[in-house]
C-alpha cells in the first residue's frame, strides 16, 4: 500500500509508515493519519489544499476471472 500527499503547488511525497495506520476487515480497508498535520492540536486532521491518495494492488477471485475477455 501507497498513500501520498500532494499540495497545492503540486509537490507529491509519500507518507511514511508512522504517519498513517491500516486496518483491513474482509473486503473493507480503512486508512486513518497520524502525525501529518504540524499543526498544534491537529497532527491526525487532513492538511488545508492538500490532496491524499491510497494506492493497492487489487488481487481478483476466481469468479472475476473467469469474466475477463481473453487476451
Amino acid at each position: 500500500m501507497k498513500v501520498t500527499r500532494k499540495t497545492a503547488d503540486g509537490t507529491e511525497t509519500e507518507l511514511q509508515k508512522d504517519e498513517y495506520t491500516v486496518n483491513i476487515s474482509g473486503k473493507t480497508i480503512t486508512l486513518s493519519l497520524t502525525n501529518v498535520n504540524d499543526a498544534s492540536g491537529k497532527t491526525n486532521e487532513l492538511e488545508k489544499n492538500v490532496t491524499y491518495s491510497i494506492t493497492f494492488q487489487v488481487k481478483p477471485t476466481e469468479e472475476g476471472k473467469a469474466r475477463l475477455p481473453d487476451r
